[in-house]
């Protein structure tokens, strides 16, 4: 039913833009100026007015209940204030388009009450023009229309829907400064974690990383709208605080799991939904796995591509690399139930990023939370120069 409904709302947009009147006749010009079908999509020229919006009434508030659990997303390419899409009066999700066009892309679970909305990969708060959003109910009770403000030229592209089989279970958070080429390989086996889609998500917290890690996470949320894959933004003073950036990620989490880990570390790609199932019934738990290195040469190997951080982690598992494994709850693999945060907070005292896990651990014991050590759960970490302090490279 669900599987029909999205293929009927992806079908008829692809005949509009082959210029079939049928399907160019579902779509009513509530505002004016001139819509025009192209092949590579729909052109927006401007009239003189600030809003225009072109309703879809194939895709009205019955069709969006009927999507339950979805991503809905187009890129705006062109110039003018704003565009994007809407649902009704002040419930319109919209960016600044672009000559090299803008991904904006707006995830909505009906079940949970949660939406979030993205641009270019990037979590964006609440902004007036969606000020009467207090729910996802409003978005349910509305019409899809594509909408802009003040436009001069844009194009909507790649209009697209994605169901998600599972609501957002676990969080995974990793902060990422100056260590894009390891993020790299580490969000690459969160990608491809074997889960239903939709139970996990990957927040990425970056303090104006200068190495090109924004524009990285662009690319992977536009290729992977399968998983939710979301940029968190925070001020460039916090680049080397890593609990201030746990923290500024931790309201924007939706999972009743959290899982703190590194950009340097590489999980194998069932590690996801083993830990959900080991986490039932242990919210009073700190869980932690085990950590193995990887040396220099097989490092370079996985940055360059001669290895696949994803197909070939097996056999990176049985390479011996002269270091003993590490069994201890640091940071980078630390698995706690939400509930247990309204107590705790990840420190903001140390302004770099040695023992402001320990610390958090020493919060955790002091209020009954309990580390353990998951079975079989382990994450192969990157070789790299050390950075707790601080480094000037390109890691």
């Amino acid at each position: 039913m669900i599987g029909a409904l999205y293929s009927r709302l992806l079908e008829e947009w692809r005949q509009a833009l082959s210029g079939i009147p049928s399907a160019q006749g579902v779509w009513d010009n509530v505002d004016g100026g001139a819509w025009i079908w192209q092949n590579d999509g729909l052109c927006l020229k401007s009239g003189g007015r600030e809003w225009y919006s072109l309703a879809w009434k194939t895709c009205d508030a019955a069709a969006i209940r009927g999507l339950r659990n979805f991503l809905i997303e187009v890129t705006i390419q062109g110039a003018g204030e704003l565009a994007g899409f809407s649902f009704g009066p002040f419930r319109d999700f919209l960016a600044e388009p672009c000559s090299q066009g803008t991904r904006v892309q707006l995830e909505v679970d009906l079940h949970t009450g949660r939406w979030v909305f993205r641009v270019d990969g990037r979590v964006t708060g609440p902004k007036w023009w969606n000020s009467a959003v207090n729910s996802t109910n409003e978005i349910a009770t509305g019409s899809f229309a594509l909408k802009a403000r003040r436009p001069r030229d844009v194009v909507f592209q790649d209009l697209r829907f994605h169901a998600f089989q599972d609501s957002c279970r676990l969080s995974v958070i990793l902060t990422c400064n100056r260590f894009l080429q390891r993020l790299r390989l580490a969000l690459r086996n969160w990608c491809h974690q074997r889960i239903p889609p939709g139970t996990h998500e990957i927040l990425i917290v970056n303090p104006s990383s200068p190495d090109g890690t924004h524009e990285y996470l662009r690319a992977v949320a536009r290729s992977y709208p399968d998983v939710r894959v979301r940029e968190v933004a925070v001020p460039e003073n916090l680049r080397m605080n890593k609990g201030a950036m746990i923290n500024r990620a931790l309201p924007l989490a939706c999972g009743d799991w959290l899982w703190f880990t590194d950009a340097d570390c590489l999980f194998p790609l069932g590690a996801a939904a083993a830990a959900l199932e080991y986490a039932k019934d242990r919210s009073d738990r700190l869980i932690y796995g085990q950590r193995r290195y990887l040396d220099a040469s097989l490092t370079s190997d996985l940055l360059c591509g001669r290895r696949d951080s994803a197909a070939d982690f097996e056999l990176l598992t049985h390479t011996q690399t002269g270091r003993p494994h590490e069994n201890s709850p640091w940071g980078y693999t630390q698995i706690i139930h939400r509930s247990a945060m309204n107590r705790i907070t990840y420190p903001e005292s140390f302004n770099h990023f040695a023992h402001c896990d320990s610390h958090f651990l020493e919060q955790c014991k002091s209020r009954r939370i309990t580390p353990e050590q998951m079975p079989g759960l382990f994450c192969l970490h990157l070789d790299h120069p050390f950075a707790w302090y601080g480094n000037q490279e390109f890691l």
